[in-house]
């Protein structure tokens, strides 16, 4: 027999199932989805210190990229340990131009290229604005239990494009690097799988569905810290690499393993238009007790900064009692680290 407890978590994780398989019934389900990222921008970091100049900066280890790997993921921190930039880093061989390719929110571009700047101080370091753009190849599934399923590519070098694994998760895809005059038919010719014609925000979507942060908006510069924000999960933080801005609040957060608060997905029981939830808003449960902050939504996927222990199996509500949404652990969360009070 079921407790009632156990009974209420049986009937939350079927709920959970049937809602993103329900949400996720689109043309483009199990097709491989091609779509542009304007929102996101490509800094060019070169010369004989990158290695340094940039170890010192990112959460992150570059030797990871000295040893093979060609993507990596790493966020910019402030003094105190805040996010400022979060961040994709590309190596790719020298006569492409570039030693390594700095992916960042494109709202930003401009502020994290101040940042750099303000820190190459005698470091042989050329930082520079590319006009790349930026593409994403994702496979969108029935439900997050489903595996991920793998993108066949061709050869990757047509035409001077560039194609990474995302270093975040398998589910995310790949990466396009393209120069600007691309178009959508160009990088076709680059998979062997069918490719289906982007809806208006499929990726934003298919992330917020996956509790996946990405950007400005699900991660407002200097108000969140990485590991809230599932950086250790997604292979974006070393805690063996030497100092590095804002590493000393990150290194004792993680060792004392006290993390209250994560990045989450929300379903919501229907489609929310866009505007009509300001940003920040309060997260409640139904009794009124506030377990977080909204941190982007699109349709009927959102993202929220919530306390873990006070949300998982409950109705949470928006906007006062307006909207309604639920939330859970996503698969990809490790499963050994215990929630301490």
């Amino acid at each position: 027999m079921f407790s009632r407890s156990g009974l209420c978590s049986m009937q939350f994780l079927f709920k959970r199932r049937v809602s993103v398989q329900n949400v996720h019934q689109t043309r483009w389900i199990g097709k491989v989805v091609l779509e542009s990222l304007e929102s996101r921008s490509i800094l060019g970091v070169r010369g004989s210190d990158a290695v340094p100049f940039l170890q010192g900066l990112i959460t992150n280890d570059m030797n990871h990229l000295l040893r093979g790997s060609t993507s990596m993921y790493a966020m910019f921190l402030n003094t105190s340990g805040r996010v400022l930039y979060d961040s994709l880093i590309y190596r790719v061989d020298e006569k492409v131009g570039q030693h390594f390719l700095v992916e960042c929110d494109t709202s930003v571009v401009e502020q994290l290229a101040k940042h750099l700047n303000l820190f190459r101080v005698r470091k042989k370091v050329e930082i520079t604005k590319t006009d790349m753009k930026m593409w994403v190849a994702f496979t969108a599934q029935n439900s997050t239990h489903d595996q991920s399923p793998n993108i066949a590519l061709k050869k990757a070098d047509i035409n001077g494009t560039l194609i990474f694994k995302d270093a975040r998760l398998p589910e995310l895809g790949y990466r396009l690097l393209t120069n600007s005059s691309t178009v959508l038919n160009d990088l076709k010719t680059h998979f062997s799988d069918e490719i289906d014609s982007p809806q208006n925000g499929s990726f934003v979507q298919h992330r917020y569905s996956l509790g996946i942060g990405e950007g400005v908006i699900n991660l407002p510069p200097g108000k969140c810290f990485p590991l809230e924000n599932n950086c250790d999960y997604l292979h974006g933080v070393s805690f063996h690499k030497g100092c590095y801005i804002g590493q000393e609040l990150t290194a004792r957060t993680y060792h004392t393993g006290v993390i209250r608060k994560r990045l989450m997905p929300l379903i919501f029981d229907q489609p929310v238009d866009c505007g009509l939830l300001p940003e920040d808003a309060e997260i409640k449960t139904m009794e009124g007790q506030t377990v977080g902050k909204l941190r982007g939504y699109h349709k009927t996927f959102g993202l929220g900064l919530l306390r873990i222990e006070k949300v998982i199996s409950s109705q949470l509500m928006i906007a006062g009692n307006t909207y309604h949404c639920k939330t859970f652990k996503p698969d990809w969360w490790l499963k050994e680290q215990p929630i301490k009070n």
